[in-house]
């Protein structure tokens, strides 16, 4: 009773979206209030013609939330988003070709990490995602070292007892190339991982149940696509609040780019299916 206790709760948490959307009547607003109430673990907070804004709570990815908005035939762009302990790191990931995508990090609490991301450009399928030691991106993947593991213990799965705390399992992109995804994870803490560097990898991860030896060390998840290093936006922002805009954290990542040496590893990819 005790574990399937704390596992709903586990699940249950939930962050706070807003939404710009093209509204113009009460019929479009009673539209989208239908489409979002078909949405398990959705609440509608506020939804207003005037402010053309649309606020929800929800513990899904905020990618499913807009498309379900945009099924209306509205469009909805992503406004902001925070909790009421907020503290975050950003990745935002660019690179070569068509590769695009933005994830965060928010600390719910002392036990609870909570992963929200959407990438563009991956082939179908699955692709390991990792938290790896360093953020020394001067010589690309060869310099950011194993994945996160200050317990010194074997690759796993991102629900093992037994992992490295930078095992975040696989994310799924779908046959456009896209994966949506949101993790909860009781291990990483965010101050634990500012400086480092999150990979996005070619192959699907094993989870270490493979039957050679790389499966202990990073899962046979094949070779770095992508990384980046991990930032606390909301410091080099000094921004103390609970909520967060879009545009500050455009801004945010516009002023690091140009005060950091950012680099992006590509080896063998990617291509889109």
């Amino acid at each position: 009773m005790y574990m399937l206790k704390s596992f709903y709760c586990f699940l249950k948490s939930y962050f706070r979206v807003e939404f710009d959307v093209n509204l113009s009547c009460k019929n479009c607003a009673s539209s989208v209030e239908k489409a979002l109430s078909k949405i398990p673990d959705v609440k509608i907070i506020n939804i207003d013609v005037e402010k053309q804004s649309v606020v929800i709570e929800s513990s899904l990815p905020s990618q499913v939330i807009k498309e379900a908005i945009e099924s209306t035939g509205k469009r909805a762009v992503l406004k902001g988003f925070g909790s009421k302990k907020l503290e975050s790191a950003v990745a935002e990931l660019k690179g070569e070709g068509n590769i695009f995508g933005v994830i965060r990090f928010h600390q719910a609490d002392k036990d609870l990490c909570v992963i929200d991301g959407t990438v563009d450009g991956l082939s179908s399928g699955e692709h390991g995602l990792h938290i790896h030691e360093y953020g020394d991106l001067s010589q690309g993947c060869e310099s950011i070292g194993p994945h996160f593991n200050p317990t010194d213990s074997v690759h796993g799965g991102k629900e093992d007892s037994k992992r490295h705390y930078g095992d975040l399992g696989n994310i799924v992109a779908d046959s456009h190339g896209r994966a949506s995804f949101r993790i909860h994870n009781n291990i990483v803490k965010v101050y634990d991982i500012i400086g480092r560097s999150l990979a996005v990898t070619a192959d699907r991860d094993d989870l270490g149940k493979g039957n050679n030896e790389s499966t202990k060390i990073d899962g046979n998840s094949g070779k770095v696509w992508l990384l980046l290093l991990l930032l606390d936006l909301l410091d080099y922002l000094k921004i103390q609040k609970e909520y967060v805009s879009v545009m500050e954290l455009q801004f945010g990542m516009k002023q690091i780019s140009q005060s950091h040496d950012l680099k992006f590893c590509w080896k063998n990819g990617p291509t889109t299916s």
